[in-house]
């Protein structure tokens, strides 16, 4: 275990080096109740982030561990795994919160910040076209399109790995036909592991 500054841990958490969920970490009563800290009953999706970025922006470090002492079973027919675009308004109003409440902002933080918005917009890309409802929902279809094609320098400016970075690129390329090609290789990966359980 080591303890690292709470800004390493926020721009970690843009950048998924830390999970973003909140059944991973512990908080001292004491602490959240001295700075008033609750989750917000008005926000369903993101509510775990909004959560640990509040949390942080009160602590000046957090003890990380590296030992996986939990195991949560993959279930891709989880709710949480389900595409509905009200999730997603809630998760984009979440994010608006969470830059609203920054205390502690550095240019790491706000370059991975924007790396985790860049990505968002390809959640809400691939879902509406998993789930057939980009004409339905064409405004925020044609919204994502524009946010991965635009200001390259996003993912460049992000401490991410290189690996990322390309991908992120290439995703600005031709947003639609990544989705397309990564939606393809997901059903074949998922049908393999449904023959693997069988």
């Amino acid at each position: 275990m080591r303890v690292e500054a709470a800004e390493w841990v926020i721009e970690r958490i843009y950048t998924g080096g830390v999970n973003e969920a909140v059944w991973n970490k512990m908080y001292r009563r004491d602490f959240l109740e001295r700075n008033h800290i609750r989750f917000r009953e008005d926000i369903w999706y993101g509510e775990g982030m909004l959560f640990n970025i509040t949390c942080l922006q009160e602590a000046d470090s957090a003890a990380v561990g590296e030992r996986r002492v939990y195991h949560q079973t993959f279930n891709p027919n989880s709710a949480m795994r389900s595409f509905k675009m009200e999730n997603q308004y809630c998760g984009l109003r979440s994010l608006d919160i969470q830059r609203s409440i920054w205390k502690k902002s550095t240019s790491q933080i706000e370059a991975a910040y924007d790396f985790h918005r860049r990505e968002f917009n390809w959640s809400i890309l691939t879902g509406l076209i998993r789930t057939g409802t980009a004409e339905q929902y064409r405004k925020e279809y044609e919204q994502s399109i524009h946010n991965l094609r635009r200001d390259l320098s996003v993912p460049l400016k992000a401490n991410i790995s290189l690996k990322r970075k390309i991908k992120a690129l290439l995703i600005a390329v031709s947003p639609v036909l990544a989705a397309r090609v990564w939606l393809f290789a997901r059903r074949i990966y998922h049908a393999l592991f449904r023959r693997r359980a069988e």
